[in-house]
């Protein structure tokens, strides 16, 4: 069955394939669903598309900066090795940030209080550094997205419940008034719905 024909642009395909890949769930409903909710995304930002992993990378390292920065920290950023390539991306986006600052439209994402080039400098030294699976903590992080991920349309799921109830996810740790510029982030869903 297809759903719909691949796009004309190979950016845009990558995207799609790398946004899907990131959930698990195997229903077609489901599925149908969650490419629908993309389709939509896609629609109202034509202008500039790009990897969403390029754009998920930017507002959780500023989000973590913003929270070490706070309590009076330092961020190092590690991530599991993949592939060449995309090592080398995560690597890039890092120095982009140091060099340019947050890429997004600046009248929209002012209401985040988005870091400048010398915030990123100052509170996350050095570059990325990649790890392999061997390393048991790099794993944690998958343990903690999935759920994270899925509350985005089902607040219900257990494990996020479990990691939601036991303090163990950002949100627990911040002001109301900071869950919008620091706390997780669903860019792609609307704003989950508590059930």
């Amino acid at each position: 069955m297809q759903l719909l024909s691949a796009p004309p642009d190979h950016h845009v395909h990558d995207s799609v394939r790398g946004w899907l890949a990131s959930y698990q769930q195997r229903k077609p409903e489901h599925c149908a669903l969650l490419f629908e909710r993309y389709r939509a995304w896609c629609e109202r930002h034509q202008d500039k598309l790009w990897y969403m992993s390029q754009s998920a990378f930017y507002i959780l390292v500023e989000r973590a900066a913003k929270f070490a920065d706070k309590n009076g920290r330092k961020l190092q950023i590690y991530f599991e090795q993949n592939g060449k390539k995309e090592d080398r991306d995560i690597i890039r986006y890092m120095r982009e940030l140091k060099k340019s600052g947050n890429p997004f439209n600046k009248h929209s994402s002012g209401q985040y209080n988005p870091l400048n080039t010398d915030d990123y400098k100052r509170i996350i030294p050095g570059e990325p550094r990649r790890k392999t699976k061997k390393v048991p903590m790099i794993q944690i992080a998958d343990l903690v997205l999935y759920p994270m991920a899925k509350a985005g349309y089902d607040q219900q799921y257990w494990p996020y419940k479990a990691l939601r109830d036991n303090g163990k996810l950002i949100d627990c740790l911040l002001d109301e008034g900071e869950l919008a510029s620091c706390g997780i982030k669903y860019s792609c869903f609307d704003p989950p719905k508590e059930t």
